[in-house]
This record gives structure tokens, C-alpha cells and sequence, in this order.
């Protein structure tokens, strides 16, 4: 797995703009904060949430923009468990059940799923550039949660996009 400093992260991914915390919740957009605050109430005194915590109820507003993926590892790998309709619509297709890698010009998306599972903690990226869609869109936004086992170990994301 990479190791690669949040700063590095950063650089390669520039001209985009990424947050960690303690300033990522001051760049958020009205959805994302609310996603954002019930994953925060819901980790407790733990790194992160799990899966189990969340309930599609409870992010109901969201639920059309979001995509979970599954953590693989040796090697690192990204399969996605679930894609909302609006996400599918924006990107012009469904990956449900497709590994990130297979799908062109993800390098970048697994490299961030990356830093997010080797240090448990949040991102977030503002204005993307939207590579792999064959839509009018050129950038997008991303919140990207890490989600724990019973280990404490990260083993799916959850993110939270807009496109424009």
C-alpha cells in the first residue's frame, strides 16, 4: 500500500483542492454536511462508523449521489458495493459489482481510497476534474468517509459526490 503524506496527496492531485480534518467540515456543501455530521455523531469514540451504523433512512437526501466501495487488500483494491442513480446518471453508467481498477482512468480515485484507509480519517476534494464521465460535466466534489469493522479497520468507504 502507498504511504503517501496528505500534502503529497495534495500535489497530485492539484488543481483540485483537498481537505483533511480539522478544516474539512468549513468547506462543505448543505448535503455533505449533513452526511458528514450523522457519520461523525454515529463513530463515537471510535476513528470511524462501520456500515452497520448507518441506515439508508438516515441519509435519505443523499442516498442518490453516493457510491460504497468494498476494501480488498494485497493487493489494495476497490469494489463498488453500491452507486445511487443520480451518481450512475452523472458518470454514464452503473459500477455496481466492478472493481475501480478495471474502469478507465480511476487511478486517481484509488490512490485518495487509499490515504483514507491507511489513516481512518476523512477527505474532502473540491472541484475534481471529472475524467471519466462522457457527460457535459467537467468537475466534481467528493466527501469520502471512511467506514471500520469490528477490527477498527477500514474496510469500505463511503463517499458523497456533486458534479457540475
Amino acid at each position: 500500500m502507498s504511504t503517501k503524506s496528505f500534502d503529497v496527496l495534495e500535489d497530485v492531485n492539484k488543481p483540485a483542492q483537498l481537505y483533511n480534518l480539522p478544516e474539512l467540515p468549513d468547506h462543505l456543501w448543505p448535503d455533505a454536511i449533513e452526511l458528514y455530521e450523522l457519520w461523525h455523531s454515529k463513530k463515537n469514540n471510535r476513528a470511524a462508523c462501520s456500515r452497520q451504523d448507518l441506515t439508508p433512512r438516515d441519509m435519505i437526501k443523499q442516498l442518490p449521489l453516493i457510491s460504497l466501495h468494498d476494501i480488498e487488500r494485497d493487493p489494495f483494491r476497490l469494489k463498488v458495493r453500491l452507486m445511487g442513480t443520480q451518481f450512475a446518471a452523472a458518470i454514464g453508467m452503473d459500477a455496481t459489482d466492478k472493481y475501480v481498477d478495471e474502469l478507465d482512468k480511476t487511478q486517481d480515485v484509488i490512490h485518495r481510497a487509499q490515504w483514507v484507509a491507511e489513516n481512518c480519517e476523512p477527505i474532502l476534494c473540491i472541484g475534481l476534474e471529472l475524467v471519466w464521465s462522457p457527460f457535459d460535466y467537467k468537475k466534481y466534489d467528493s466527501l469520502v468517509l471512511p467506514l471500520i469493522n469490528d477490527e477498527q479497520s477500514v474496510d469500505m468507504i463511503l463517499y458523497l459526490n456533486r458534479f457540475y
